[in-house]
């Protein structure tokens, strides 16, 4: 079966959706750093939060094993981090 003219045209106006909308969501960052305490040593399960200052969304993530920590998909903006570990 053949398909129709208009169908084809709206298989190929989804399909340009779908491939343009990452790009629709715009540049975005990705925050990476190490925690560790005054002797240099690393410390893992820190949770770490990045607060958008204009719009106080939070981002947030955690230390690993070696300290360090990952939060990605940041919108372009500035950002408060704090940074808390519990006994600390």
């Amino acid at each position: 079966m053949i398909p129709k003219r208009a169908d084809l045209c709206l298989w190929i106006l989804l399909a340009a959706c779908l491939l343009t909308c990452p790009l629709l969501a715009g540049p975005t960052a990705t925050l990476t750093g190490r925690v560790t305490d005054p002797s240099g040593g690393v410390i893992d399960g820190v949770k770490v939060e990045a607060t958008n200052v204009e719009t106080n969304v939070v981002f947030s993530g955690e230390t690993n094993n070696e300290g360090l920590y990952n939060i990605s998909n940041l919108p372009p903006g500035s950002y408060r981090v704090i940074v808390q570990k519990f006994s600390f």
